[in-house]
Parts: structure tokens; sequence; C-alpha cells
């Protein structure tokens, strides 16, 4: 029996076990526990082998662990402590020798028991602590990361969120035009300079200081001058949910009509002062109807002359005109420039339209139409208050807020997309296909309709379609087989034509690419080049 010394022993138990697992049944520990209820002493028995060998490793990696792990603990009790090695090969003849041994005898009234592992309880209170801990740090952290994304989202969103519009609405907005998107410090709007304004939006001259994004989504020589230029910027009055689907109507359609020469470009959208705003090519001109309307002469009707929007505006500043002109008759007597002046004014209401410029125009609005065609999409307002002109005549059409893209036939056997809209969505009644009056259901041919009612008004000078006829009952004229009155000095080619493009059956309405073919013929017969007219370009330009 050998004995190694007295040590600090705070777990015996254990430090032999996690040292020496592979020995767990060969040792056995014995506590003396004092009546006073104080610990005195724990012995430690450990089992020897016959093999000398092993009995020596034993003891020295006994005696280096104890040190090494129980000496130099701070948390250990003081106490005596013995590590003695017993000559037994079985556990239960080494616990019979231990209860005999001299060191349990000593110590009258001492209970004798069986070593148990310290109670743990303590550790597991504070492993559970930390973890609930980690948990409401994290659940925090989590709750605040959410709120600062929402807080983001809803700052970003705001001009949504105020107009009655989901986050998620706005989201698919952004998403899907985000490639055409404009940070609004690089663009200026000049407010003293209105392009033009309508019933719901104002267009302003604006200034873009950057490279458009669809110059560089649509490379190209004609879209390389949208950078750093000037621009309109379409403004809406209001911002409603309305306003709100028109404009992601408009940025829809253009991701996929990129770029034409006889469609305005939209260049790009953006949040200007808390608003969605549009941003297209700076056409400096006037829209199709003013300038039809410029050739009418003073004894055109007031019922004639009702037009919708932006129209309104300019025929109450012609009609104010020719009331000033009136009254300088009145006291012509008296002056004779100011008769002079008035009777100027008279002879330039007295002018023809061109035919052949209208021609001209209207061919190039067929070329855009049909492009527009060919990718499915319905523009659904073409009226000639849509169409812009530069100083050159050229035509660009624009507003695609009502546009939708269809991909439904219908039926297995039809080649006619449609698309049918809501009832309460507000449309142009006065410019509909009797389908789309009836049914909301509109087609390529549907837009045929429109672009006859549009030649319609071009001829007549910019007469409102129908006149007095209430838009209620415009479907009920139509199907009793009325059609609107060509004027009489139209070419009979352009009367058949526009007749087709009213038949009451679509199918038998001619298409886009037809409408562009019959007019490029009608421009053979006026000797105008197709689309443009016949002047002369800087050198410069073409460079």
């Amino acid at each position: 029996m050998a004995s190694f010394g007295d040590y600090i022993l705070e777990d015996a138990y254990s430090s032999i076990k996690d040292f020496w697992g592979f020995l767990s049944p060969m040792f056995y520990v014995v506590s003396v526990k004092l009546q006073n209820g104080s610990y005195y002493q724990t012995d430690v028995y450990l089992m020897s082998f016959n093999d000398s060998l092993i009995a020596n490793e034993l003891e020295k990696g006994m005696e280096n662990n104890l040190n090494d792990i129980l000496v130099h603990d701070k948390n250990a009790t003081k106490r005596g402590n013995h590590v003695l090695l017993l000559p037994f090969n079985g556990v239960s003849s080494m616990y019979e020798a231990v209860k005999q041994m001299p060191t349990i005898k000593k110590y009258m009234g001492a209970t004798i028991f069986e070593y148990q592992e310290r109670n743990k309880w303590w550790i597991w209170i504070v492993i559970g602590s930390i973890l609930i801990f980690i948990f409401i740090v994290t659940t925090l952290t989590v709750i605040l990361w959410k709120y600062r994304k929402w807080k983001k989202i809803m700052q970003k969103y705001s001009w949504a969120v105020d107009s009655g519009i989901s986050v998620k609405e706005a989201n698919t907005f952004v998403e899907a035009g985000k490639e055409l998107f404009i940070g609004g410090s690089f663009i200026t709007a000049d407010f003293d300079n209105i392009v033009g304004k309508g019933s719901s939006a104002v267009v302003y001259e604006g200034l873009l200081s950057t490279i458009s994004p669809i110059a560089n989504l649509y490379p190209r020589l004609e879209t390389r001058n949208f950078s750093n230029c000037k621009l309109a910027i379409k403004i809406g009055n209001t911002f409603s949910k309305n306003e709100f689907e028109q404009i992601f109507r408009e940025v829809e359609a253009a991701m996929k009509i990129g770029w034409h020469r006889h469609i305005c470009c939209l260049l790009g959208w953006s949040v200007y002062q808390s608003m969605p705003v549009l941003m297209f090519e700076l056409i400096e001109g006037k829209d199709l109807l003013s300038w039809a309307q410029s050739f009418q002469d003073s004894s055109v009707s007031d019922e004639d002359n009702v037009s919708m929007t932006q129209s309104d505006q300019d025929l109450d500043s012609v009609k104010n005109e020719v009331k000033m002109m009136q009254s300088i008759e009145d006291h012509s007597t008296s002056n004779a420039k100011d008769v002079r002046m008035m009777q100027s004014f008279h002879h330039s209401f007295k002018k023809v339209i061109p035919e052949k410029s209208v021609t001209q125009i209207l061919w190039q609005i067929s070329d855009g139409m049909e492009y527009i065609a060919s990718l499915g999409i319905l523009h659904k307002d073409l009226a000639a208050r849509n169409i812009l002109l530069s100083q050159r005549l050229e035509a660009k059409i624009t507003d695609f807020g009502l546009a939708t893209t269809s991909s439904c036939k219908d039926d297995e056997t039809s080649s006619i997309f449609t698309y049918e809209a809501p009832i309460q969505r507000r449309l142009p009644l006065r410019w509909m296909a009797p389908e789309a009056l009836k049914n909301r259901t509109f087609s390529e041919f549907s837009d045929v309709w429109s672009f006859g009612t549009l030649a319609w008004e071009v001829f007549s000078k910019g007469k409102i379609p129908y006149g007095t006829i209430d838009g209620n009952d415009i479907l009920d004229f139509l199907l009793a087989g009325n059609r609107l009155k060509i004027p009489e000095e139209v070419s009979e080619g352009w009367k058949k034509l526009l007749m087709d493009c009213w038949n009451e059956e679509r199918e038998e309405r001619p298409s886009f690419k037809s409408i562009k073919s019959q007019i490029g013929a009608f421009l053979e017969t006026q000797t105008i080049n197709y689309g443009y007219l016949i002047t002369t370009f800087d050198e410069k330009e073409n460079a």
C-alpha cells in the first residue's frame, strides 16, 4: 500500500475519471463525514495491477494529475486527502478491504458513504440564463432590424403610402421599373417653363445631368443624345392610385418599346419632390390636335369646337382672340391700323389644311402603331391630343397611361390578342370601338378604330368626335350604322380607309401594317418621301 501524501482535493472522483476514464471501475472513493456535519477526510482507493509496470505508470499518472488539477485549484477546499493503491483485483473485494482500513476506524461516530459527484444544477442555471439572455438579445435585435427596415421602406415609399397605395404595390412598381430609375438629384425642373398642361398633370421643361437609363438599355445613335440634356418632366397635379397605375403602365410600356422614331421616348422616372414623375424626350412643337385646330376659321361653331383636356384651353384661347378681333372691328372707323390687324387675323383662319402634310403625319403614326402592336401593346388612348409634332412635323405617339400588354387570344384559332378592361376605369369613350364600348374588349383593331377617329380629327381641323351626342349614346349611334361625317374635301382613298377602320366587325378592319402600306401608296401618289418632309438638314446634324 502506497501513499502519495496530502492534496487539496476538490473532486478526486471527477479528476481521476476525466483523466483515467478507462480505469473507472478500478477505483473507489470513501468520504468521512463527522458528526458536526463537516468533512474531514476523503480517501481515494485504487486497485493495483499485478503488472508492476502498469502500477508504476498508474501511480505516476495519478500524482501528476492530482497536482496539476487539484493542488493548484483555487476553488478547492483544503482538507486532508490520501490516494491509496490497494493490491486487489476486484471491486467487491476492494470495497470489503476499504471498510477495514484504519483511517476509517480512527474516527468514532463517522458515517462511511460512497462519494457522490457534486450536484451541478447551478451550472445548468447559468447555461440556461445565458441561453435566455442570448434569445432575448437576438429577438430584440431582429425586432429592431425589422423596425428599421420597415421605417426605411416607409420613408422610401412615403409617396405611395400617403396616397393609399400599399407598400407591396409600390415595391412591385419599383422593382419592375428599377432599370429606368433616375435619382432625383440628377434632374432639375424649370417650373417657369410649362411645355404642356392637361387635366391631371403639367409638363415642365427640365434638365438631366446624367446619362438616361434608356440610353444604357438601348444604346444606339439616336439615344446617345439623351445624356446631360433638356427633357420634359411630367408632374401630376395630384397623386392617387389612378395616377400611380398610369405611371406604372407608362414605365412598363417603355421597358418593352425602348426607342422608336415615331414614339415619344420615356427617358426614365424618378421620385421628385416626394412624387413619382416621368421624364420624356423634349419635343419642341405642339400636339397634333392644336396643329389641326390652327387651320380653323372663325365660322366654326362652338358646338363643333368642343374638345377635351388640353385642347379645351387651346380652343378657349382661340375664341378669345376671335372676340378680341371682333371688338376691334366695332371700333374700326376710328383706327385704320386696327382694321388691317383684324383682317390679317381673319385671313389666318381661312387656311386649307394641307392633305400632303396630313398624309405624312398619319403615315408616321401608323408606323409607330405597327411597332407597338407587334409588341402586343394596346395603346387604348390613341387620339390627336396624344400625338406630339416637332417643328419639322415629325410625329411622336405619347401617353401610354392606359396602355396594357395582352397575350390572350380570343380562342385557339384566332390571331387577335385582346384585353378586357375593368368597368370602373376611365376611358376615352368618343375614340373607342363598339366592342370596347360594349364589353370593354380591346385589341389592335380597337386601336385601329381609334386611329380612324384620330385621322377624322385632323381632317375636320380639330372638331370633337360626335359633336353634342352624349357619351352614353355613342354606342347606340354606332350600332345603328351611323359613322362620323368625313369632310367633303377629303380624298376618296382616305374616305375608304377611314370607313374600313370603322367597320363594326373588328376582324374586317385593316391592321396597322396594312394601314401603313395604304398610306404609303397615298404618299407615292403625292410624291412625298415615306414619313419625312422634303427639307434640308444641317451637315452637323447628319454627322
